[in-house]
């Protein structure tokens, strides 16, 4: 039996992917799966449905909360599209970083299988880092997590390119780049399905003594993050109206 051809080459190059015999964007392949959340609003303005609490946190170790949120898990649902977005990202990948990469390295949990699928298609190893989770000292709020380069061991003068499947603050990436940094391995690049920063564009630059990491993503749309006690927000935070762990509770959103 043939396998069902998902992709037009004309339609990869111009970024769309045949879909249940349409072309549609990436972000299209998002709202489908039901991965899209934003905050329903009536005539006047006024919310009517729950903020979202994001990882980021303040300096008092307070969740960031806001009105949008990428779930892309609801896309992992279905492994022939991760394929095709895999494949959109390979190609959007510059031929000169992907040739010297060694390694594909998902960030978990998210970008685990982004990741294997990139490396699939790309030819590369695939890898991960382990990660472990610290409780949030704040009831109701998310917990934080560490990472380490446990049973997937990566060795010295490696070149890899970390997938994440949505970035914002970058701390996942911070994180797994100080453990990179450690034992001398090169990060070339970072790949994303979604990058939802207000501050890192097309390339990630954390220190001014290291140099400039440039970020791949298929879609690039700035989602505002509030302080709890943010005007804009605080209402709804004190009414409990905050749905503080999304991914783990979509049914409350959807």
């Amino acid at each position: 039996m043939k396998r069902r051809r998902c992709f037009v080459n004309r339609e990869i190059e111009t970024g769309h992917i045949w879909r249940r015999g349409n072309i549609v964007s990436p972000f299209d392949v998002l709202k489908e799966a039901g991965g899209w959340y934003q905050c329903p609003k009536d005539f006047q303005g006024k919310r009517s449905g729950p903020l979202v609490g994001y990882a980021a946190r303040d300096e008092l170790d307070r969740q960031l909360v806001g009105e949008e949120y990428v779930n892309f898990a609801k896309i992992e649902e279905d492994v022939d599209v991760v394929h095709n977005l895999a494949l959109l990202l390979g190609r959007k990948i510059p031929k000169s970083i992907l040739s010297s990469c060694n390694v594909i390295c998902g960030v978990p949990e998210g970008g685990k299988i982004l990741a294997a699928m990139l490396a699939l298609v790309c030819n590369k190893k695939f890898k991960y880092p382990d990660k472990k989770i610290i409780p949030s000292k704040i009831s109701g709020e998310r917990d934080e997590s560490i990472f380490t380069f446990g049973k997937h061991k990566i060795g010295p003068s490696k070149k890899v390119i970390l997938v994440e499947d949505v970035t914002s603050s970058f701390s996942s990436v911070k994180k797994i780049l100080q453990e990179l940094n450690k034992n001398k391995i090169h990060l070339t690049a970072i790949v994303t399905f979604f990058n939802r920063s207000i501050v890192w564009n097309d390339y990630y630059h954390p220190k001014p003594d290291e140099p400039y990491i440039p970020v791949i993503s298929l879609i690039r749309k700035e989602i505002r993050q509030y302080r709890q006690d943010d005007p804009f927000v605080s209402d709804d935070v004190k009414k409990g109206n905050v749905v503080w762990d999304p991914k783990n509770n979509w049914e409350q959103l959807v």
